[in-house]
């Protein structure tokens, strides 16, 4: 059967690319059982951005703030339609090994070019970290 999903081939990985061309670009890799349902929260989130090529090429920072927007967008989804708990877990999991590698995330955002809270005016929990 073409299409047909078993449980072996069902948790194969395969390459999920997440970018805001043609700046920001990460690749995960996404179990066959999830390809679909990120497939369709990527989209969402790329369709709530302005366009990258226009008039905002510094909407993220790096690569890192893309994946943790995407993780974010992920998280609100689930939290208020009870939608992509499979893959806020693979985000949320990527994001640590790949970005925070052990480190709280204050560690992880003071190493970014320049301040993207104060860039944006966000204070966390008390800081501008």
């Amino acid at each position: 059967m073409t299409g047909a999903t078993t449980p072996r081939s069902g948790a194969s990985p395969r390459p999920f690319i997440l970018s805001y061309a043609p700046y920001y670009e990460h690749t995960f890799l996404i179990p066959t059982y999830s390809f679909l349902n990120a497939t369709q929260l990527k989209d969402q989130f790329i369709a709530s951005l302005p366009s990258p090529f226009a008039d905002h090429p510094d909407e993220f920072e790096s690569t890192a703030e893309l994946v943790a927007r995407f993780m974010g967008f992920v998280a609100e989804k689930f939290e208020n339609e009870g939608e992509g708990e499979d893959v806020l877990f693979l985000v949320v999991s990527e994001f640590e090994a790949r970005f925070l590698r052990g480190n709280e995330v204050h560690g992880m955002v003071s190493e970014l070019d320049g301040n993207i809270e104060k860039k944006k005016g966000i204070k966390h929990q008390g800081c501008w970290c």
